[in-house]
């Protein structure tokens, strides 16, 4: 009898550890308030999951996204992603096209207006780190041949 105690008790502890192991590979769990769960991307690990998760939970936020739309959205990024990593990018239309499936007119509408919102500072960014790039820059007049003689 003890015997067979003993072997139930290896027996649960074995399918706890299986599925604990399970649960911290896929990442179920709440974090930030959210319960969701990560999947791999790309075999690139959790970084790269948590970043994608990261912008369904934005857009759902940003977009007033019901639980149909963020789990469609959810699962358009990450196709999209796995095209990538086999080297068959999805086009920009062919997303977009599946995007306007997922989204009302006037999520779509809002979307494309934080997309130029953010495109904008893009932008801007851009301009300034060049204007500091050449700023910091010596002037080819203001090197010193001297060393080189």
């Amino acid at each position: 009898m003890s015997k067979a105690l003993s072997m139930k008790k290896f027996l649960f502890v074995l399918i706890l550890f299986a599925a604990t192991n399970a649960f911290a590979q896929f990442g179920v769990g709440v974090s930030g308030g959210h319960f969701g769960m990560r999947v791999p991307v790309n075999g690139k690990g959790e970084r790269q999951s948590q970043n994608l998760e990261n912008q369904v939970q934005r857009m759902k936020k940003d977009l007033n996204l019901d639980d149909k739309q963020t789990v469609q959205l959810r699962n358009l990024l990450i196709e999209r992603e796995r095209h990538s990593s086999q080297y068959k990018p999805m086009t920009v239309s062919e997303f977009n096209q599946r995007l306007e499936q997922i989204l009302t007119p006037e999520q779509m509408k809002l979307l494309n207006e934080k997309n130029a919102q953010h495109q904008q500072k893009s932008k801007m960014k851009d301009a300034f780190k060049d204007s500091t790039k050449q700023a910091s820059q010596p002037k080819k007049e203001d090197w010193s041949d001297d060393v080189y003689k």
